[in-house]
């Protein structure tokens, strides 16, 4: 947009010290600045080529005091590897190595930051020097800092940098491949020579070899990969390097062949050794002929690259005198065509400004920028006059515009104007700043959502006004309620909007505040009931009717008689009013009936909300169901006094008891009883078994205890498989023994099942009598612990079943899981006289040696092999097989799952001795068996 002129008459612009310079020029002396600043930018740009390629020169060269460097350090730490070979020979030749080492630090080392790296590598060398060459650890350390010292040379000297691909490749063997390619070839030699290696199990060595060895063919196999990137990139290197290389790998796969030798060779073997010195040698040799090969052809690189990068730097300098001669011809022609005729411009514009005379016409026929600027100057004469006339309309706008500015300043409240159809603000009063927020284009698409700003839009088109237009507006710094009233108008003789905001923050708020508070009222998870100051209920939230059952008119309008007890005062509605009009506030626990009766604890939480004056205007009562918390209460006072898995009394209840019931026999003169139970071998049951299936029998056996005595007596568990009961009120020792003997006993004795198994346990019973046993709680508990162990041992010394008359039955699977284990428990269960017999053979992956080796008296057959005998000839065969090689181990061998005539008759055809199965008969209790062997007993 153009800018207008000041009151004098001057444009802005023309207020800046430069431009009244510039003003004060001629065309042709600005067409001259104009060249000087394009001679200054092409100088410059040029300089900063220049200065590139000085920067590109200056990074070659310090390269190349990189590579001659790395060439002072190349066959000293070939020497260095030929010391870790034995070769003494070369102890001149690290001396000189060592002072080569300084003079290249003096000429090269310069910005390289390697003299602490480089007083490192000589010291290494000069201990080497100093111990004749034969001790390894001081070659390690040599060729350790040695290699350090070109690492760092790399990356100094910028040859780690190198840019370039023809020299980045012939770089990285220079400074990785080959000094890589010397240390994995030291390494394998020195763990050849080492003597703990020699000592080593053939296996153990080769292994060690193998991984040094891996290490090198990773090596090769970079130093391969590097040379064929090398060549790819610089195709005449393969000339030069090409020769070298197939001698260096030669060289390689010699010593991996004479190492190989050496390590599969026997321990001192002196000949294989020295053939691998002798090829470490000649690669030694190999790689300083191609290390020095690559580093002259990468110093012929690098030099010719100096060469290309001077030959640009002086053909950018040409370029840019060339340049800036076509430009000093170019601005000199343009500048005649500029100056000519906006002199003759110049000079009708002075004509017209003297005399005033507007029909004055410029010359001047092209149809560029300077043709169209005459034509323009033209017929802005022509249209001199018109403007005279449009300045008179618009001084009569200017002042209905001051008329309408004043009149929305004078608005209290904010107003806006703002155009159609751009919506361009075209005045705001000052309250209205704070809402538009410092907007002047369009406040409506920033302050209103697209669909409620159409709507606006569309009732202002449809009826030219809108009347309290309530939005959510987010053009000011806040977003703000407000009503919105809007009328069209002319405005500057534009057609425009005068719209007036009116904020109705407040009034959304409370609106909110009404909306949160009924949300939180319907949705608590407690139950909410207001009581009017007349103590009738006026309403109460869904939570309430889940908790009670009531519904609304079972409550509303009525008192709340279903609060039935915990109240203050008397435990009237009307006294918990009083105390909450008190206090402001109380809360306490109390029961609530149901709709159906029933009655729930509940924490009940009571506010008092009082109106401007002070009065009472309502009670907010909040109830909190504590069902289960009473329940958790209950449980934990359950478990402080009860054992946790059988729920019988622990030991603080039982001594309790015990207390009371002493204290009780002592005032009317009865006896009282304490016996103290063991289960017998309990532990092998847990053990065997696992603990859950101890915890499922000390249930049962809690259970069968309480069915054993009175409801006045007490059973309690001590702790692992101990229980006390206590009989109170008893007459005479002969009436407890008769409980324990025709209850308890054969009680616990009775199969338990548990988990789906028939559990068989025994227990040991100590009997104390008060008060002949014992005056106090201490006395009787100790005698009854005496007592039962002394049935304990008794029961023990009387447990009589023969050994011969026993016999164990051991799965195969069972028998092979730990057989070293195992087997001297076996022999020795076996010098007891039990009988032994393994079950399920065929099932598993028995070992004939083994099987041999174990006290065994029967082998079964499994019954897999018996079912499937007649249709399967294999197993036919597997059966037949068993019954052999049983016999032959002298072992009964026995037939399982045997149910036809034809079984029984191929069994018996094969030799087996015993047959087991429903053809003979079905499992039977013990009682039931003499019967059955009597039947099957000859008349």
């Amino acid at each position: 947009m153009p800018s207008l002129p000041l009151p004098d008459g001057r444009y802005p612009t023309m207020q800046n010290p430069f431009i009244r310079l510039l003003a004060r020029l001629s065309v042709g002396r600005k067409l001259l600045l104009i060249y000087l600043l394009d001679l200054t930018a092409v100088i410059f740009i040029s300089g900063i080529l220049i200065h590139e390629k000085y920067i590109a020169i200056d990074f070659a060269r310090k390269e190349i005091a990189g590579n001659l460097y790395i060439g002072s350090v190349r066959d000293g730490l070939i020497d260095i590897a030929r010391a870790g070979n034995g070769q003494l020979d070369v102890i001149p030749g690290l001396r000189r190595f060592e002072a080569a080492l300084r003079d290249a630090q003096s000429e090269h080392g310069t910005g390289m930051n390697s003299a602490d790296v480089s007083m490192k590598a000589r010291t290494a060398v000069a201990a080497l020097v100093h111990s004749s060459g034969r001790w390894q650890p001081d070659v390690d350390d040599a060729l350790g800092a040695s290699l350090e010292l070109v690492t760092r040379i790399g990356n100094q000297s910028n040859l780690i940098l190198d840019p370039d691909l023809d020299s980045y490749y012939t770089m990285s063997l220079l400074i990785l491949r080959y000094p890589a390619l010397i240390q994995a070839g030291n390494r394998i030699g020195e763990r050849l020579h080492d003597s703990a290696m020699q000592r080593l199990a053939q296996n153990e060595a080769r292994t060690r070899y193998l991984i040094l060895e891996g290490q090198l063919d990773a090596t090769v196999q970079g130093l391969q990969s590097d040379l064929n990137e090398a060549v790819t990139a610089n195709p005449p290197l393969r000339t030069t390097l090409e020769p070298s290389k197939l001698r260096l790998f030669a060289a390689i796969d010699a010593y991996r062949s004479a190492a190989r030798s050496q390590v599969d060779a026997p321990v001192d073997d002196a000949r294989s050794l020295a053939q691998v010195e002798v090829a470490q040698r000649a690669l030694l040799d190999t790689i300083q002929v191609s290390w020095q090969a690559t580093a002259v052809e990468l110093d012929a690189l690098l030099k010719k690259r100096v060469h290309e990068l001077y030959k640009r730097m002086w053909l950018h300098l040409g370029t840019a005198l060339f340049l800036l001669c076509g430009l000093l011809c170019m601005v000199y022609f343009v500048a005649r065509q500029i100056a000519e005729p906006l002199r003759n411009l110049s000079r009708v514009m002075d004509t017209v400004r003297r005399t005033g005379d507007h029909t004055l016409r410029a010359r001047w026929n092209s149809h560029d920028e300077i043709g169209r600027l005459v034509r323009g100057f033209n017929g802005m004469l022509e249209q001199l006059d018109h403007e005279r006339e449009a300045q008179k309309e618009r001084a009569a706008s200017t002042r209905a515009f001051e008329a309408q500015h004043a009149l929305v300043e004078a608005t209290p409240f904010p107003m806006v104007v703002t155009a159609i159809p751009d919506h361009q603000v075209l005045h705001a009063n000052q309250p209205a700043a704070r809402w538009l927020n410092g907007a002047e284009i369009d406040p409506w698409a920033t302050g209103l959502d697209s669909s409620v700003r159409a709507r606006f839009f569309q009732q202002l088109s449809d009826r030219g006004a809108v009347d309290e237009f309530e939005v959510r507006w987010k053009g000011s710094a806040e977003p703000a309620w407000a009503v919105l009233s809007a009328r069209r108008l002319q405005f500057q003789g534009r057609d425009a909007v005068l719209t007036a905001f009116a904020p109705i923050n407040h009034l959304k708020l409370l609106e909110q505040r009404l909306e949160l508070w009924a949300k939180v009222f319907e949705g608590s998870s407690e139950a909410i009931l207001i009581i009017d100051a007349d103590h009738c209920v006026l309403t109460v939230n869904p939570a309430f009717f889940r908790s009670t059952g009531y519904d609304g008119a079972d409550v509303l309008g009525k008192q709340p008689d279903f609060l039935v007890a915990g109240l203050p005062g008397d435990g009237s509605i009307e006294a918990l009013t009083q105390v909450t009009n008190r206090r402001g506030s109380w809360q306490g626990e109390t029961r609530i009936r149901k709709r159906n009766g029933d009655e729930y604890p509940a924490w009940l939480m009571v506010s008092v909300v009082r109106e401007k004056q002070g009065d009472v205007s309502y009670f907010i009562c909040t109830s909190i169901d504590i069902s289960d918390r009473k329940k958790s209460e209950a449980r934990i006072e359950f478990l402080a006094h009860h054992d946790v898995l059988t729920e019988l009394p622990n030991r603080a209840l039982c001594t309790e008891r015990l207390r009371i019931a002493l204290r009780h026999a002592r005032r009317i003169g009865h006896r009282v009883a304490v016996l103290f139970i063991d289960l017998d071998r309990f532990k092998n049951i847990n053990d065997s078994l696992g603990h859950h299936v101890g915890d499922g029998l000390l249930r049962s056996v809690a259970s069968r205890l309480l069915r054993s005595v009175r409801p006045t007596d007490t059973v309690s568990r001590l702790g692992g498989d101990e229980f006390i009961v206590i009989l109170n009120g008893v007459e005479s020792r002969e009436e407890v023994s008769h409980t324990v003997d025709q209850l308890m006993i054969p009680w616990i004795r009775e199969p338990h099942d548990v988990g789906g198994s028939a559990i068989h346990v025994t227990c040991s019973v100590g009997i104390a009598m008060f008060p002949e046993n014992g005056g106090d709680i201490d006395e009787l508990l100790q005698h009854a612990d005496v007592a039962m162990y002394d049935a304990l041992r008794a029961g023990i010394e009387t447990f009589g079943i023969r050994p011969g008359q026993l016999e164990l039955e051991i799965t195969e699977s069972t028998l092979m899981d730990n057989i070293e284990s195992d087997l001297p428990k076996l022999v020795a269960i076996r010098a007891l006289g039990v009988r032994l017999s393994i079950d399920d053979f065929g099932t598993g992956y028995s070992s004939l040696n083994y099987l041999s080796r174990f006290p065994l008296d029967r082998l079964k057959i499994d019954q897999s092999f018996v079912h499937d005998m007649l249709d399967d000839p294999t197993n036919l065969a597997i059966t037949r097989a068993i019954v052999g090689l049983g016999h032959t181990l002298g072992l009964r061998v026995v037939a399982e799952g045997v149910e036809t005539q034809q079984e029984v008759d191929v069994l018996r055809t094969a030799g087996c001795d015993e047959l087991q199965g429903f053809f003979f008969a079905s499992p039977l209790r013990a009682s039931q068996l003499a019967t059955w062997m009597n039947e099957q007993a000859p008349a």
